[in-house]
């Protein structure tokens, strides 16, 4: 059963800040005083985004290295995977006082998600109570955050995921980047569950 709640971060495309913003989401959630929250990032250890965000290091468990920073800890991977359903499960997550998020990074392309129905990542994003889909304001990647909205679970399709695009705010993305938008992109902008981060 995943840890609850949960939040699960997908990234659209390559190096377009799903982990960083995994990071941030849990640095947020553990601000107030007394709070406390986990990331769990799924990448192989030569793709880890999170290896030098640890301030404190605390070992090595089942697979899993274990670090710290300020009231986050962070999960990742010990060693080499070839794909998604290939990760490890994490080990019994370290109990936090006060209340708590864990944030699941995906870091894999989209197209495991399916293989990894079964997979315990797979049953957590099924669970996820908040997804977010990561993307940039460019061409390839809104088209790539497309396809990647139409591969979540068909209970999200329907409107429960939030999309944040690392760039400019969509008025001011130049035309041929915004034609890239398709509908499920463009109902996520009416719908205001488009948030744009600025580099």
């Amino acid at each position: 059963v995943p840890p609850v709640p949960l939040v699960v971060v997908v990234g659209a495309s390559g190096a377009c800040g799903a982990t960083t913003t995994a990071l941030a989401i849990a640095t947020i959630a553990a601000a107030p005083e007394n709070c406390a929250a986990r990331v769990v990032e799924c990448a192989s250890a030569a793709e880890s985004g999170l290896g030098s965000a640890c301030t404190a290091e605390l070992g090595e468990i089942d697979g899993w290295r274990r670090g710290r920073r300020e009231r986050v800890t962070i999960w990742r991977v010990d060693g080499t995977v070839a794909a998604l359903d290939q990760v490890p499960r994490p080990p019994v997550l370290d109990p936090v006082d006060g209340p708590a998020v864990t944030v699941l990074d995906i870091g894999w392309d989209v197209s495991q998600l399916p293989a990894a129905s079964l997979h315990w990542a797979g049953r957590w994003l099924a669970r996820a109570d908040a997804v977010v889909v990561v993307a940039e304001a460019t061409v390839p990647s809104l088209r790539r955050l497309e396809s990647t909205l139409k591969r979540l679970p068909g209970r999200l399709v329907g409107g429960q995921f939030l999309v944040a695009v690392l760039g400019p705010r969509p008025r001011r993305w130049p035309r041929h980047v915004a034609a890239a938008a398709g509908p499920l992109t463009d109902a996520a902008i009416q719908d205001n569950r488009l948030v744009w981060l600025p580099f």
